[in-house]
């Protein structure tokens, strides 16, 4: 799920890329990515965290 949404937000922007894209682009649901993140912003706050992580 993280690889598909840097995909996507490389391509699109953040702002540009929707919850439904990232569940479509890896075949599952809204109910999927909800029980993993409470919302985008988290998804991207994880993004960065780990980015952080590894540089440091």
């Amino acid at each position: 799920m993280i690889h598909s949404a840097l995909h996507l937000f490389e391509k699109q922007g953040f702002h540009g890329v929707t919850v439904n894209q990232i569940v479509e682009s890896i075949g599952t649901s809204k109910g999927g990515f909800y029980h993993h993140f409470t919302s985008k912003d988290e998804l991207l706050f994880v993004i960065h965290d780990t980015f952080i992580t590894y540089v440091l």
